[in-house]
């Protein structure tokens, strides 16, 4: 059945019967669909969301076109909307020249339901264009309620102890010269092996570290922290990123600036396991060190043929770095494993919280958003982000 619907008169629509039903070509094309100004978006708050759309003139000699009338159609699968089956919502012919912010007036729509649409316009010559492509949208989480997942993070800093660890620790860096007064500008290269025993696992692994001026710490490959101030000192648990048996701690520091000044490097690994012993790895002449790019410099198969002892510079506390007033946290990495008996036919990842949140899935990034969910006073609202991950799964 065909709806019909307009604030103008009924003698009017009487007169549009003739071409309501018409599958000739229009001149018009609704291109460019929108909800809510996005494309195709996941996760809405809106629960009155408005649909946009550009029409497009494929026959540029057809002058002083306009579209006279809509019709949208929005459907619970993409089975019923390629049926033309506006089983969620169907507005019927509206007569306007209307193309944006076109509210949806079907029924109330509920927490994760997807709406599959499309639409078609009638041009000045009363010619139904084809339906549009289709578009989509999905609902986020409309109810507090809806929210079943708990909150999860570290609420505390860790008290984890710099002041031994950077006593105990040496400043180092490539041999050459003087570093603690004029090392030439450019980037040094470090390694370390740590081998964890077999039988025990580790129950916290905390690397501590700076640098002058700026430096990227590898654990077998992966990046596990940085710093562009080496009167800030950073601080991650690396335990995830370690193994037993054989590890490779790798920093690449920068000797920044225009011509040769102080250089240096200084930190530990302080490291727990689960039967309570202890071993803590600090900088020393045992690490080894480059003043070229090796390929796989950082990786635990790497052989480092020609690369030099560390040069010691001396304790924690020497000049011109002194002692350390400020300190920061590296990031905070939470993790979750689970199993599958079948592949979804759609996954929608919903996520927030207080600070930054950079989501992955399988190792893939989430998204092309930074700096989510948006800051927001905590105490009274919390944004949160949507996205379709059943590429990801």
């Amino acid at each position: 059945m065909l709806l019909l619907k307009s604030a103008r008169t009924l003698g009017l629509w009487l007169g549009l019967l003739s071409w309501v039903g018409t599958s000739a070509f229009a001149g018009l094309l609704p291109v460019q669909l929108r909800c809510e100004s996005k494309s195709d978006p996941v996760g809405l708050s809106e629960t009155s969301p408005r649909l946009s759309w550009q029409d497009s003139n494929p026959n540029a000699a057809d002058r002083g076109q306009y579209q006279s009338a809509y019709q949208i159609q929005v459907a619970s699968t993409p089975e019923l909307l390629a049926a033309e089956t506006g089983d969620v919502w169907d507005s019927g012919v509206v007569a306007t020249n209307q193309t944006a912010h076109i509210i949806y007036d079907g029924p109330q729509l509920a927490s994760h339901q997807v709406c599959y649409w499309h639409v078609r316009v009638w041009d000045k010559d009363q010619v139904a264009s084809p339906w549009s492509s289709p578009a989509t949208w999905s609902m986020g989480l409309l109810s507090q309620a809806d929210w079943t997942a708990q909150w999860i993070g570290r609420d505390d800093a860790p008290a984890w102890d710099t002041g031994s660890t950077f006593t105990q620790a040496k400043w180092i860096w490539f041999p050459e010269g003087n570093p603690a007064s004029s090392a030439p500008v450019g980037t040094r290269w470090f390694r370390k092996v740590v081998t964890v025993p077999d039988g025990v696992n580790i129950s916290q692994a905390v690397a501590t570290m700076t640098a002058d001026n700026a430096f990227t710490l590898y654990v077998n490959g992966q990046v596990a922290l940085s710093g562009d101030n080496w009167q800030q000192y950073g601080q991650a648990d690396i335990g995830m990123l370690l193994a037993p048996g054989t590890n490779v701690l790798a920093v690449a520091v920068d000797n920044g600036g225009s011509s040769a000044n102080p250089a240096g490097l200084i930190g530990s690994l302080d490291l727990t396991y689960s039967n309570g012993t202890t071993n803590s790895v600090r900088t020393d002449s045992t690490w080894i060190s480059a003043n070229q790019l090796y390929a796989n410099w950082n990786q635990t198969n790497f052989t480092a043929v020609g690369w030099s002892n560390a040069q010691v510079l001396g304790n924690y506390g020497i000049s011109p770095w002194n002692g350390f007033v400020k300190h920061y946290l590296a990031a905070t990495y939470l993790r979750k494993d689970f199993n599958l008996t079948q592949q979804p036919s759609r996954a929608v990842l919903y996520v927030t919280g207080q600070g930054l949140v950079e989501p992955h899935v399988n190792g893939n990034r989430v998204g092309q958003d930074y700096f989510i969910p948006g800051w927001t006073d905590y105490a009274q609202r919390l944004y949160y982000r949507a996205y379709d991950v059943t590429a990801l799964i």
